[in-house]
């Protein structure tokens, strides 16, 4: 009797008989074709090969075949491959274990080696199990299935085997990501291979990419156009064409870490991708991936590139991507959006850092699936500064394996170039970085492009709220940034006392984000009046303000925090540079301390000050590598212990760990406060009532009308909370009922626990 992969169902919805079933060696060599080509980026085509050749051997099972016809019945296809490999491939060492994990895991995900928690079957156990599915298919197996050339060692596969794995934590990190990579290309080849035949007539096959090529003539066109009408500043013009300038030279170089360090006002998001375009033509790389700290940085940048580019080369891929009406209608540019995010197949990728971070470092067959297309691309690390201090370790761990190993070059670009340099006190750093701005010229740039004058008058000594709001209304618009969201309150109602008639506007994580953007809308409509009639407009926000939103304002009072917030800060005035002079920020220090993540920041910019008796010059570069550095050595850059793990190819505990954005204790509550909102909360309830799960599109929906808070943030509108569903954690905040608990102005009316949301910095400004 014939094994088969896959059943198939006509276009009616009737099940076809057995003839027009995938038979199951077809599916084999199909799989094994593809992810030989596609593991072949990173010199690992016979790895690849003979992971998709045996991935599936258990389903020639009889049991496996019983349930293609129909019987109930679970069946683990997946060990028999695994323990196929450890049997024939054991003097491969290394090698053999990272294909068995991956074989053994490309549906639930790669198990730990050893151990596993949660009741999780490990990678040891599953091979033991395989043994016996092996031996009762090995008489079915087609020889030429069994048969088949050994791979070759890759170089670091001999040292490690030629070592005592436990001397070798270096080669163990370097094997515990290749599995990571080799699992992509099953996964991706499998999940492809599978669509092909189960969905032949899916649109995936009309996706159409221009060459890089194309789209660096095509961008350097229009750059030398734009720079050839540029208006405005002679100088700063000047120096936006030297960074241009730079960029495109620096192309020339071959893959490795470079730097991007141009102050604000420079045009690095288009000479950024110049740069990468290319460089990647230059070295025959494949594709240009942008990841960004915050989704309206993302969302910015993915709509320049999208118009200089063309909407069908540009992919923006991040969590709060609200698309779900546009894929009911089944539009052509949602489907093909969503069919391009699964497998990370386009030209140019704009995410977010959590996104690119949390895929490198995961186990799961969905996240991991687009990791062979990060070979030998060329990633930008935008505000590279705000990679979370307690991930640096892991993080730069992926990187230098992507340099290394992979092809990659990595671009860190900021105005505030964090000290990621390897040193004694920073072990997992960089090695070597080629600088894009020559080093001798970036002191004179980034004092030609120089848009503000910072003042430190204020941050000797603590500054209350009420001596603050004196200060901020002698200026007719201006935004003052504060710690804490009760601050924010306070200064709104003490500014809203003083100057009844003023606009007055206050910003806050305690806001949805759909209320956050109707704000947005409002302020940049306000400060569009200030600039023609000089009508006064005063913001008060938490550090979200700082999250990449493009606001523009002469004046910008900042509570002294890090030194990296404060040049956050200063990004938001005279952003453009519509003022005569410069602008001015006054930093103060508040009376309350930052939240405790960011308390060793604040530490560090009070010792730099004080050395400086308050005369610190944040135009100089050179005062950011020292703030880091020193920040750096005091740090965990670990918080989560994924090193250990990594070590010890614990990947499920080490996927389960790692967090760019820790949330510990954090709920996710569900605010319809407007029309909009109802309606789509409504949509999701009515799909629940018809007993069918929500799916990614309906979770999209509602994250604009979602806010993160702490546990006991919750005690004070708990009445008012129901869950989503029975085993969500998201609870629905009922403002029919209980109007009370969400403010117009505050939003959330629900305090007790004051600290920010620091997910909130993340998802959706």
């Amino acid at each position: 009797m014939p094994a088969y992969a896959h059943t198939q169902t006509r276009p009616d919805g009737s099940p076809a008989p057995e003839s027009e079933w995938e038979p199951l060696e077809d599916h084999l060599h199909e799989v094994a074709k593809l992810a030989g080509d596609f593991a072949d980026a990173f010199g690992a085509k016979d790895w690849g090969y003979l992971a998709g050749l045996w991935h599936d051997l258990g389903k020639y099972l009889p049991a496996f075949q019983a349930k293609l016809r129909g019987e109930q019945t679970q069946v683990e296809h997946a060990a028999a491959g695994a323990a196929l490999t450890a049997e024939l491939l054991r003097k491969h060492g290394p090698g053999a274990l990272a294909l068995a994990a991956v074989i053994a895991g490309h549906h639930g995900g790669i198990p730990d080696k050893s151990e596993e928690p949660e009741g999780k079957t490990p990678l040891k156990k599953r091979l033991e199990n395989g043994k016996k599915h092996l031996e009762a298919i090995r008489s079915l197996i087609a020889a030429e299935v069994l048969k088949v050339p050994e791979p070759e060692q890759l170089a670091w596969m001999s040292a490690l085997t030629a070592s005592q794995p436990s001397n070798n934590a270096e080669g163990m990190l370097t094997l515990s990501f290749f599995t990571r990579m080799l699992f992509s290309a099953l996964v991706d080849a499998d999940s492809l291979m599978t669509e092909r035949f189960c969905q032949p007539d899916n649109e995936r096959q009309h996706l159409r990419f221009d060459d890089l090529s194309v789209l660096r003539d095509r961008l350097d066109a229009a750059l030398d156009e734009m720079t050839s009408k540029a208006r405005g500043s002679a100088v700063v013009n000047a120096r936006r064409a030297d960074i241009l300038r730079w960029c495109r030279e620096a192309a020339a170089h071959p893959p490795g870490f470079f730097s991007l360090n141009v102050p604000t006002g420079g045009g690095k998001t288009l000479s950024g991708l110049s740069f990468a375009l290319n460089h990647a033509v230059v070295n025959s790389l494949r594709r240009v991936i942008v990841a960004v700290p915050y989704l309206t940085i993302t969302q910015q940048t993915s709509e320049v590139y999208t118009r200089l580019l063309g909407a069908e080369n540009v992919l923006e891929h991040h969590s709060n991507l609200d698309d779900s009406a546009d894929l009911e209608e089944r539009k052509p540019e949602a489907i093909r959006r969503q069919l391009a995010t699964e497998n990370w197949a386009s030209p140019v990728i704009v995410t977010t850092s959590v996104q690119l971070c949390e895929s490198l470092l995961s186990n799961k067959r969905s996240r991991c699936r687009k990791l062979h297309h990060i070979a030998r691309s060329v990633i930008i690390l935008d505000e590279a500064q705000c990679l979370p201090n307690g991930c640096l370790a892991p993080v730069m761990h992926v990187l230098k394996e992507l340099v290394a190993r992979y092809g990659c070059t990595v671009v860190l670009c900021t105005a505030t170039q964090p000290a990621l340099h390897h040193r004694e006190s920073f072990k997992e750093g960089i090695l070597s970085s080629q600088p894009i701005i020559p080093t001798e010229k970036e002191l004179e740039l980034h004092r030609a492009l120089k848009r503000v004058e910072i003042d430190w008058s204020m941050a000797r000594e603590p500054v209350p709220l009420e001596t603050l709001a004196q200060k901020i209304v002698l200026h007719s618009c201006g935004l003052t940034i504060v710690h804490r969201k009760a601050d924010a309150r306070e200064l709104y109602r003490l500014l809203k006392a003083r100057r009844p008639d003023d606009r007055v506007y206050h910003l806050s994580t305690n806001m949805c984000p759909a209320h956050r953007r109707k704000v947005l809308r409002r302020i940049r409509a306000a400060l569009g009046d200030w600039r023609k009639r000089g009508t006064p407009v005063r913001v008060v926000s938490t550090q979200l303000i700082e999250a990449g939103v493009d606001l523009d304002f002469p004046i910008v009072f900042r509570a002294l925090a890090g030194l990296d917030s404060i040049a956050q800060a200063a990004g938001r005035c005279n952003r453009e540079g519509r003022l005569e002079g410069l602008g001015q920020v006054f930093v103060f220090r508040s009376e309350s301390l930052p939240p405790p993540d960011l308390r060793h920041a604040f530490d560090e910019s009070c010792i730099v000050l004080q050395q400086t008796d308050y005369r610190l010059d944040l135009s100089d570069p050179k005062v950011f590598t020292r703030f880091f550095a020193e920040l750096y050595q005091k740090l965990d850059r670990d918080r989560s212990a994924v090193m250990p793990m990594l070590k010890t190819l614990s990947w499920d505990t080490a996927a389960r760990r790692f967090h760019m954005i820790q949330d510990e204790g954090q709920v996710p509550l569900i605010v319809p406060y407007d029309a909009e909102g109802r309606r789509r909360l409504e949509k999701a309830q009515k799909h629940l009532s018809l007993g069918l799960p929500l799916n990614r599109a309906h979770f999209r929906s509602l994250q604009a009308y979602t806010i993160s808070v702490f546990q006991s943030a919750t005690k004070k509108v708990q009445a008012a909370l129901s869950p989503l569903y029975p085993e969500s954690e998201a609870r629905v905040l009922n403002l029919t009922l209980y109007p009370q608990f969400y403010d117009n102005h505050f939003g959330l009316s629900a305090d007790e626990d004051d600290r920010p949301s620091v997910r909130a910095l993340y998802i959706g400004n």
